[in-house]
């Protein structure tokens, strides 16, 4: 069965319809609820996505990946590294003590180099900046030698199931926040920024970096 309408004036001009097309695109009465609008698929695919990311960001979550037993070190290690420059401020007005500081500074360091912590790497830079030496000469030279260290490390032994990265990325982009942190404020004494300078141009990550090549030579100068 067709049907027939009348597109023109003209008798012979007209569009034919099979009946059977007509109704699959004209509205059910029976079906009205279960249409779904163009609209309704779009928020459909979009609450797709968020799931999607949802889940990437689950995968990618170092809190997530690590094993109870590796979270509970993490933290402990954030109780007992996070505020050093506090505690350092506090020793400065006579309530604190050394060795409180001097184990913030190793907790500090691990969250470094075993997790990979970029505040723990940020907290070190800054305490780096207002640690005198005469007063704190210890704790000082504690820091001076650990971005030694640090600098010297083509990778370091963090474990890929602490990370949403390679441990090769994740150690080159640590170093190169405490290349930036350094080379911008040039905290510390000089003879130490010498010696980390050095470490760096020694480093095959910054073998090719004239920045690094040039404060090496400015700073390894007696």
């Amino acid at each position: 069965m067709s049907i027939e309408f009348n597109s023109s004036t003209d008798d012979d001009d007209f569009v034919e319809i099979d009946a059977e097309e007509l109704a699959e695109w004209l509205p059910s009465e029976e079906n009205e609820e279960d249409d779904v609008s163009l609209s309704d698929v779009l928020d459909m695919e979009q609450d797709d996505g968020d799931v999607e990311d949802d889940e990437n960001a689950y995968v990618s979550s170092s809190d997530v990946q690590q094993n109870p037993k590796q979270r509970q070190r993490m933290n402990d290690l954030k109780k007992r590294g996070y505020g050093a420059v506090s505690i350092y401020r506090d020793i400065l007005d006579g309530a604190g003590e050394l060795s409180e500081l001097e184990d913030s500074i190793s907790a500090l360091s691990e969250l470094v180099t075993d997790y990979g912590d970029p505040e723990a790497l940020d907290e070190l830079i800054t305490l780096f900046g207002e640690l005198e030496e005469d007063f704190a000469e210890s704790a000082l030279g504690m820091v001076e030698e650990f971005f030694v260290e640090f600098a010297t490390s083509e990778i370091l032994s963090i474990g890929d199931s602490n990370l949403g990265e390679s441990p090769e990325q994740v150690t080159i982009e640590l170093q190169q926040q405490l290349v930036h942190a350094l080379s911008l404020n040039m905290p510390g004494p000089r003879s130490a920024l010498g010696r980390i300078f050095t470490a760096f141009s020694e480093n095959s990550n910054f073998a090719d970096d004239p920045q690094i090549q040039s404060l090496s030579y400015e700073f390894g100068k007696n």
